[in-house]
């Protein structure tokens, strides 16, 4: 048995692989000092190395997947994509029902005037005046259509078609009543005083004292004593 095949039975086949190396390296270096192998050794070593290539095994199939690897960390942020472009406006919503008719706005009307049936209603008072002739006025708010006539209701006087409001004592000739007018009337309640009498009724858009109001009101005229007063309410209705 040559000295190689002491080593193949010895060392084995990776041994013997790694003797071949050895042995190349070594005639490398005989061969860079005596130019070159002989023959003997050169079938010496492709003798060994085809009886080594043949005991080297095919390749084995692959082994089962090893367990999946932990969760990596996060990576990091993209850059914020661009804004969206917005959307066109959707259909405007149906129409809600019309709400309901409101009331009118009484007592006011298209021209004007105070209308028929309606009545307006204030407070007059004079004194204390000297004797003689006192002029109380009595203004309209809403102006009349025409000329109305002029009643004078003394304290505790019954009511009257024209004047129809209930007068309560209170006590002291003192009355108080919620005032009414009969439609086409200014009734001038007298509520409490002394020393003055009623006398006549002026319209001041004619001048005429003949106990009725214009449009705008009427002037009342009282023939009074020294120091006297009068107070109360009226109401006028529109004819």
């Amino acid at each position: 048995m040559s000295m190689l095949k002491n080593v193949r039975v010895r060392f084995g086949a990776p041994g013997v692989i790694a003797v071949v190396a050895l042995v190349f390296a070594m005639a490398g270096g005989a061969y860079a000092a005596s130019g070159g192998l002989s023959g003997k050794q050169k079938n010496e070593v492709k003798a060994i190395a085809k009886a080594e290539a043949k005991k080297v095994g095919t390749q084995g199939p692959a082994g089962p997947a090893g367990p999946a690897g932990g969760k990596g960390d996060a990576g990091a942020a993209g850059p914020q994509g661009p804004q969206g472009i917005q959307g066109p406006a959707g259909p405007a919503g149906p129409e809600g029902p019309a709400g309901p008719e409101g009331l009118e706005g009484s007592p006011w009307t298209a021209d004007g005037t105070l209308p028929s049936g309606a009545t307006e209603t204030g407070a007059w008072a004079y004194g204390p005046v000297p004797e003689g002739n006192t002029r109380v006025a009595f203004s309209f708010t809403i102006p009349l259509k025409g000329e109305v006539a002029v009643h004078y209701m003394e304290a505790g006087a019954p009511k009257t078609s024209e004047c129809p409001s209930e007068k309560v004592e209170t006590g002291e000739l003192e009355f108080i009543l919620e005032p009414k007018a009969a439609p086409g009337n200014l009734c001038i309640y007298e509520q409490s005083g002394f020393g003055g009498e009623f006398n006549n009724a002026q319209n001041p858009e004619t001048g005429k004292v003949e106990g009725t109001a214009g449009k705008a009101g009427a002037v009342a005229i009282f023939l009074t004593e020294e120091n006297s007063s009068l107070r109360g309410t009226w109401a006028v209705t529109a004819p």
